[in-house]
């Protein structure tokens, strides 16, 4: 944790894979990284090359690695080219790294507040490239970095010092001296209108590469125009408002279906269409086991749908209907199968290709139920355009790509 300053709570790594939860030895971890103490850990990512190795960064001690759940070592001050941002005051805890990404080359890119040498990024090879002297230089609350599907690097600083969107374009090279970036401090619209938005608390890119910001005043859509980015309020369908109009926004997850989870500061959890012109869902603690309405992190399985969200009284999940669209049939199934009398929730068929047009029939080639999927996944309640129950039986799932050059078949046994 963080805001202007660290919150130093204990240092906690904890691994969810195949159904079971591993957790770091907390009270040991200070121990084998030769220190007194660690803690505000702030983000974890997997290495692509070797999806065992985890590297996590600390908002105070600097960048932790691991291979599995063993601690391997910590880059700081003392070994790396990482900075303090106190020379007065135990200098090794002030190591603040609040954001991580790779590139397409495998390039870990960090970013760092209270540093000169804001942007650092490790090479696979264990070299280091410091970029300093930014426009973020120095910024006291810098948040997640981002490293877009065209390569270029964005930084959200959530306020005071140097607020912002910051974006880097590097020219697809590690030499800086070419580099050209820019700070929007102020987000103007495509007509040229400034935005009241004055902190920025997440970035996010959707499928069709726009960027995806959450503010004070809501979130915003960032387009990246021959002028630069440009940033849009998002109108609701009815036009009766903007999205979220007033609502802090904390994070925002892209599913499977280009559709935007967004968690809010006091509202719970807001699933919205792809351009977000229509609310979903608004799962809350009045209407669903959330634990809390304050949303501090969303993230989403790409193969199950499963969405976690994280708020300020624990974690958990939801079982969503989009997980990312395959590249061809091969993997199509359906779960639970065969359907039991006393299941009483919908069937997944999942392994799909994006935009599928799905058939359900019976074996006499009766039609039952359509519909398109969004992105690899579609659910089916086990009804009749009636609403009843099917009765006992196999049923035919047929699907085909908009233009229906591929098609498949799976069956699902019903028991009723």
């Amino acid at each position: 944790g963080r805001w202007m300053d660290r919150e130093n709570n204990p240092a906690t790594f904890m691994r969810y894979k195949d159904g079971m939860w591993a957790n770091l030895d907390d009270s040991s971890l200070a121990s084998k990284a030769g220190l007194y103490t660690c803690g505000d850990f702030m983000c974890a990512v997997v290495d692509p090359a070797d999806t065992s190795h985890y590297y996590v960064a600390s908002y105070g001690e600097g960048l932790f690695e691991f291979k599995g759940m063993d601690f391997q070592r910590v880059y700081n001050l003392n070994n790396s080219p990482l900075e303090t941002g106190s020379t007065d005051f135990n200098p090794t805890h002030y190591v603040r790294i609040s954001g991580l990404d790779y590139d397409a080359a495998g390039n870990l890119w960090m970013v760092c507040s209270n540093v000169n040498a804001a942007i650092q990024v490790l090479q696979p090879d264990g070299t280091w490239v410091t970029l300093r002297n930014l426009p973020i230089s120095n910024s006291s609350t810098t948040g997640s970095l981002l490293v877009t599907s065209s390569g270029l690097i964005v930084v959200n600083v959530a306020r005071a010092t140097n607020a912002g969107i910051f974006v880097l374009d590097n020219k697809g090279t590690l030499d800086p001296s070419d580099d050209a970036s820019s700070l929007y401090s102020t987000l103007v619209s495509t007509q040229g209108e400034a935005l009241s938005a004055s902190e920025f608390y997440c970035i996010a890119e959707d499928k069709m590469g726009s960027l995806w910001v959450g503010t004070n005043i809501g979130p915003v859509i960032g387009y990246n125009t021959s002028d630069g980015y440009r940033f849009n309020r998002i109108v609701l369908f009815d036009e009766s408002d903007y999205l979220l109009n007033g609502e802090r926004v904390n994070c925002i997850a892209v599913d499977g279906g280009n559709r935007k989870w967004i968690g809010t500061q006091n509202s719970g959890v807001f699933l919205v269409s792809e351009d977000g012109t229509e609310v979903l869902e608004n799962f809350t603690t009045e209407n669903s086991p959330l634990f809390s309405d304050c949303i501090q992190s969303i993230a989403i399985h790409p193969q199950t749908g499963e969405v976690f969200i994280g708020t300020d009284k624990g974690i958990i999940s939801y079982q969503g209907d989009a997980t990312e669209g395959s590249e061809d049939y091969t993997s199509v199934h359906a779960y639970p199968n065969p359907v039991r009398p006393d299941f009483d929730d919908k069937v997944i068929i999942t392994g799909l290709m994006d935009q599928s047009e799905v058939k359900i029939t019976d074996l006499a080639g009766n039609l039952i139920y359509r519909s398109t999927c969004i992105g690899g996944q579609l659910t089916w309640d086990c009804r009749n355009a009636q609403g009843r129950r099917v009765a006992t039986g196999v049923y035919l799932v047929l699907a085909a790509t908009p233009d229906a050059k591929e098609s498949v078949v799976t069956k699902i046994m019903v028991v009723k």
